[in-house]
């Protein structure tokens, strides 16, 4: 239930709302500090939204909604205080507290709060309670933009942490880290960070399967987990791209907004017999993806989007005989399939190409594609026929020109 627009109409409907024992949902919106004396009666509450408001003191009578589960204080810039024993909200399992840096240290959720994401904190030093783990069932943890703590607290001792989001933020270490649970990190627009590495003899990050590092335009190498299955890497150091031939567990892999590399190195793609999906996107400069599809035999989606440079497929595009989807997208000068045709794809269902503006011809080796089904050819000025072979199509339900 959202709060009306204007005051007058707010102070008339405040006591009818107070009076919704049932209510589950409420966004106080920028007046939330006068409803706060009344507010216990709410004690089915579920959602609470106070962000915008002027409030200074969250009273104790908040600790009787014993079942909220959801709690927002986003830019309350003039709270201080906080509950003393918010700690007994038992359901609570969600608190968003962005630009809130006055609050952090008073803020102690019950240890069976899931999920916290802090935004925009601009102290030096977090609270005691998260460097001495006080919140040991924690799932998952968002810091953003937290540009001034000096050490990133021991999240790595959480037992059941599996997403961490790491965005705008310089951190260091205790060297004992593992993250025994954590499933997915993602390291974002962390600039300042040059070395990422795992202490000898102790085994970290066994469970980690998904993993993005973005704008992290320092770090130049990141270390093996074997475990990691799904990989996207976007607008960093082109030099992190080496490391990829360490998993070699992969089955996703995105390369993103690299504007300047010209070629990917030779060693990014030799480890990768379990890659079912590659996206390459946005790589301005790239010429050539020579020598790239030689060991991909499991690929089954192919997808290279505004590649602005790129003229063809390499020849190795024959043995991706389990490709069962090629979208090739924005890549203004691609122009055509090399005499090589399409032997060898034999799995192809899907075949889309698309605002190429120099694209200008198929190859008749499209006859051999005896399993697609969609064909796109759209936006593409300078393509003005279709070869005879695709009359040999006979499981090609859409043709889109």
């Amino acid at each position: 239930m959202a709060s009306p627009d204007f005051y007058g109409e707010y102070k008339a409907f405040l006591p009818l709302f107070l009076k919704q024992k049932y209510l589950r949902v409420w966004d106080y919106g920028y007046k939330a500090e006068k409803a706060l004396s009344s507010i216990r009666s709410l004690n089915l509450l579920r959602y609470l939204n106070m962000s915008h408001s002027n409030i200074e003191v969250l009273p104790e009578s908040t600790t009787c909604l014993v079942n909220l589960q959801t709690l927002k204080l986003d830019y309350c810039h003039h709270l201080h205080t906080l509950p003393k024993d918010m700690k007994q909200m038992k359901n609570l399992r969600v608190i968003a507290l962005h630009s809130m840096e006055n609050v952090l240290e008073g803020l102690q959720p019950n240890s069976n709060l899931k999920k916290l994401c802090i935004s925009c904190y601009r102290g030096s030093k977090f609270s005691t309670w998260m460097k001495d783990l006080l919140l040991p069932n924690l799932v998952e943890i968002s810091l953003e933009n937290c540009r001034s703590y000096e050490h990133l607290p021991p999240l790595g001792k959480l037992p059941h942490l599996k997403v961490l989001v790491l965005t705008g933020s310089e951190f260091y270490g205790d060297g004992t880290i593992v993250f025994p649970s954590l499933e997915s990190l993602e390291l974002c627009d962390m600039t300042n960070l040059e070395e990422w590495r795992i202490v000898n003899g102790k085994e970290s990050f066994p469970h980690l399967s998904t993993l993005l590092i973005a704008g992290c335009s320092r770090l130049e190498e990141f270390p093996i987990i074997p475990s990691v299955t799904s990989f996207t890497i976007r607008r960093s150091n082109a030099k992190l791209l080496c490391s990829v031939k360490n998993l070699t567990l992969l089955s996703f892999l995105a390369i993103e907004d690299f504007n300047k590399l010209t070629l990917l190195p030779d060693v990014l793609l030799r480890n990768h017999k379990m890659l079912v999906s590659l996206r390459i996107y946005y790589l301005c400069e790239l010429e050539s993806l020579a020598n790239q599809f030689n060991s991909l035999s499991a690929l089954k989606y192919l997808e290279i989007s505004y590649c602005n440079k790129l003229q063809s497929l390499p020849e190795g595009i024959q043995k991706l005989c389990c490709l069962q989807s090629l979208h090739i997208l924005c890549c203004y000068r691609f122009a055509s399939f090399q005499m090589f045709g399409f032997g060898g794809l034999s799995s192809l269902r899907k075949l889309w190409i698309e605002k190429c503006e120099a694209f200008c011809s198929l190859s008749e080796g499209i006859q051999y594609l005896t399993a697609l089904e969609e064909l796109c050819l759209d936006k593409c000025p300078e393509l003005i026929s279709l070869p005879e072979g695709i009359r040999h199509l006979t499981n090609l339900r859409t043709l889109q020109l």
